[in-house]
């Protein structure tokens, strides 16, 4: 491979520049940047960063030591470890041990002669923190993941498994089950004993008969030996998927009849083993915030203590049950990334209840013009946009406390705050939220990070290279990285523009609007649009526009797209419009795709929710359906599969995170968000979805230059004044030209 002196004289420059530019350091021009890469590329240089850190004497490896990774729950508590440390900058050195206390010994001798920086375990050894605090080990900080030492003196990140056999145990209980017959792992391991001890706690006569041991070694042979004969027991609490599954293929070799119920525990993931019924444990989190913590204690941020974790809903096994003769359910609602992954989901709701269900699904403008007509809607399930269900909602559904008189408990399974937009009008109950979205700002990274683009940004504008935080700096990037303004940007565009559907149009305008802070209100507390701040936001807006393709885009799956196809450096989406930054098949790395909050921190919510329609004659079955769409058990396959879901624990999954990492700040991103209060800062019943429309449609004609901006702000605020007449407000004035 070449060296740094045989890059400088191929380029020409001196032996410092190339260092400068290879290590990412300021004080060289975008014209010698360029040319320093260009020639290391070709040449085939490639930075060895583990030979640099070795020359700085930094040890950046963290040693990890499991009992193996064949299992789901080691597995996904792996994953976790990784995500972090790769994300930080340090590597993995990964022992198994088998559960072999020999060799857990020979792995913790090979951390120290490799000088890891820290150690992740867990632990198999009776005696542990004799082990783990030799003094060779004394500035190494040690975290136990899962598997408490014994005396509980060092830090542990761990569930609470006791509490977890209790719940088991207390669900198979309530099911009428009564004989159970318990299986666990070697009891030498805190953790079996405590999962057992919790399971006594509810079944507490249980016998020697009833508990079986599964040693390692030992397990296949016991798992046979349980059903060997006629069992005497009437189902199987199991403290691991692995354990149920031996038991499960054990029975269908030897067993006789339909095999008994199963109870256990598992590894969270967004596709669970529908065979038994689950209490979930989230091993990826614990894996992560395990991870999290070790680091900043290496890095001298803070001290090591221990964390408890709570389990994951319990997820029951639902047998198949026959098709009722009754007609389909129907769902009418927006097509939408939502829409199509529920599309795929619902055969399970009718496996599971025989109700069969069709989905039918329209434009926005479809939708709400057909509500406007006054015909009947045939359906029976409705989702509703957050723009007009408080207008809407008590006209065309039927509050679901008259269904459920425990409906409201349902709402605290969901990302908190979420009601207020989504579900209550006039504090009665009318839905439940469903594609749950907020405005966010994507960018290419990778180009926001290159040496070569900052330094050009720099010399052109005078300022750093940074994620736009005002309209402002939004609007002198999108200029920066549009071809038509830089004959020799990476990207077409700047920026997209939805000028092609109006009420996505206003979404845009607003933002801006909002973003621009301060009191912009009026005494009766409707919006003042006839102001400077609505007439530089306006400004703002069409400046965007030149920065953007003027193709109209129709829909967000347009604006989407065209990000993916790299042909803009930066969108603002609707997030639930956002999974095809990732599936599409010509999609950006996930390394390339940055995501932030809008300019200004005031975005607008989107999305809407699912309530039951006013004239269904099927109001119970309907009323289960949007309570399984909405659900636990469906959220986290639901936005697998591209949609979102309202619920909070879908976004504690490694996986989801992974996959579509903005979603990892989705709760603290929609605590800033609003879209009900924006007209009037009081709650009032308003058409928003017509306003905007309107709104929209005059701000496309002044793009256009149908009509001039002065008018467009003027017959913008004529829009404002109806609304405020129509509600009984007397205060309004009217704009001026």
């Amino acid at each position: 491979m070449p060296t740094i002196k045989d890059i400088a004289k191929a380029a020409g420059v001196s032996h410092s520049t190339v260092s400068n530019v290879l290590n990412n350091k300021p004080g060289v021009s975008s014209e010698k940047i360029r040319l320093v890469q260009e020639t290391a590329k070709a040449m085939g240089y490639r930075i060895d960063e583990q030979a640099s850190l070795l020359r700085k004497g930094v040890t950046r490896t963290v040693a990890v030591i499991l009992p193996d990774i064949r299992s789901t729950r080691y597995c996904d508590l792996y994953v976790g470890i990784l995500q972090i440390l790769e994300s930080r900058g340090y590597s993995a050195r990964l022992y198994l041990t088998d559960d072999i206390p020999y060799q857990e010994k020979q792995a913790i001798d090979s951390a120290i002669a490799v000088k890891a920086c820290a150690i992740l375990t867990a632990t198999c050894l009776e005696h542990a923190e004799k082990r783990y605090t030799l003094p060779s080990l004394v500035h190494t900080p040690v975290l136990f993941l899962d598997r408490c030492p014994q005396t509980g003196t060092m830090p542990c990140f761990h569930f609470d498994y006791r509490e977890a056999g209790r719940i088991l145990a207390q669900e198979a209980q309530d099911m009428g089950f009564s004989l159970p017959a318990v299986f666990t792992g070697d009891l030498h391991t805190k953790t079996n004993r405590d999962f057992l001890d919790g399971v006594k706690s509810v079944f507490k006569n249980l016998s020697e008969r009833q508990q079986w041991e599964m040693k390692y070694g030992e397990s296949i042979t016991n798992a046979y030996m349980a059903f060997h004969g006629e069992a005497a027991f009437d189902c199987c609490i199991t403290a691991s998927c692995e354990i149920a599954d031996q038991l499960w293929n054990s029975y269908q070799a030897v067993g006789t009849g339909d095999a008994p119920a199963f109870f256990t525990l598992s590894s969270l993931r967004t596709s669970q083993d529908r065979r038994f019924s689950l209490l979930p444990l989230n091993y990826s989190r614990l894996g992560a915030d395990g991870t999290s913590s070790l680091l900043n204690a290496v890095e001298g941020k803070a001290k090591l203590s221990s964390q408890l974790f709570n389990t994951s809903c319990f997820c029951p096994r639902f047998p198949k049950v026959l098709l009722t003769r009754s007609r389909p359910l129907r769902i009418l609602s927006l097509a939408s990334p939502s829409s199509k992954a529920l599309e795929c989901l619902l055969p399970e709701f009718t496996r599971q209840t025989g109700i069969s269900v069709e989905q039918e699904t329209h434009p926005l403008h479809e939708i709400y013009d057909h509500i406007r007509s006054g015909i009947q809607l045939n359906c029976d399930v409705l989702r509703l946009d957050v723009s007009s269900l408080a207008f809407l909602a008590p006209g065309l559904l039927t509050p679901l406390t008259e269904l459920d008189s425990q409906a409201e408990s349902r709402l605290a399974s969901f990302i908190p705050g979420l009601g207020k937009n989504y579900s209550y009008v006039d504090n009665r109950l009318y839905a439940f939220p469903f594609d749950v979205s907020i405005q966010m700002l994507f960018y290419r990274r990778d180009l926001f990070e290159d040496a070569m683009q900052a330094r050009s940004f720099f010399e052109q504008n005078k300022r750093r290279l940074r994620v736009p935080e005002t309209f402002e700096e939004y609007n002198e990037t999108a200029r920066f990285f549009t071809r038509g303004f830089r004959a020799d940007s990476p990207t077409a565009y700047g920026s997209s523009i939805a000028l092609g559907n109006a009420s996505s149009t206003a979404s845009e305008y607003l933002v801006r609007l909002l973003g621009m802070g301060g009191d912009i209100y009026d005494e009766d507390g409707l919006l003042r649009i006839s102001t400077p701040k609505a007439r530089r936001a306006l400004k703002s807006y069409l400046e965007t526009a030149l920065y953007a393709d003027s193709e109209a885009i129709r829909s967000w799956g347009t604006a989407a797209d065209n990000f993916v196809r790299g042909e803009t450096a930066m969108t603002i989406l609707f997030v639930n419009h956002a999974s095809g930054l990732i599936r599409a098949r010509s999609a950006l790395a996930a390394s390339q795709v940055g995501f932030a909050p809008v300019p200004g921190s005031r975005p607008l919510l989107g999305g809407g929710s699912l309530g039951v329609y006013s004239g269904s004659d099927r109001k119970e079955d309907a009323y289960q359906l949007i309570c399984w769409i909405t659900g636990n058990e469906t959220a986290a396959r639901l936005m697998m599969m591209g949609g979102i879901s309202p619920c909070r624990s879908a976004y504690e999954q490694i996986e989801i995170l992974k996959t579509y990492p903005w979603l990892k700040d989705f709760e603290k991103n929609l605590s800033l968000g609003n879209r009900r209060l924006i007209v009037s800062n009081q709650e009032m019943h308003l058409d928003l979805h017509s306003f905007e429309t309107s709104l929209g449609q005059l701000i496309i004609d002044a793009a256009q230059k149908r009509r001039p901006q002065n008018e467009t702000i003027w017959r913008a605020q004529q829009l404002i004044d109806q609304i405020g007449k129509q509600a009984g407000l007397t205060n309004c004035k009217g704009g001026s030209l």
